[in-house]
């Protein structure tokens, strides 16, 4: 079972204007033991098409169980 355990930090640096193109980046940043599983902590980044600064970077934690 996996579940969203929740945002350590999150920042919008930009706007989204209506009808934008934006794509988003994972990366695994780190992984835990826990008691029954495991925690991840992910960095995610969202861009938008034509822009250089990121119109959101965020640190998302997940949890999964055995």
């Amino acid at each position: 079972m996996g579940i969203n355990y929740g945002v350590n930090k999150v920042r919008f640096p930009a706007p989204v204007p209506v009808g934008s193109r934006i794509r988003g980046r994972f990366t695994i940043t780190g992984v835990e033991e826990i008691d029954g599983g495991v925690q991840l902590t992910l960095s995610a980044i969202a861009e938008r098409e034509g822009q250089e600064k990121p119109v959101c970077a965020a640190e998302l934690v997940f949890r999964q169980y055995r």
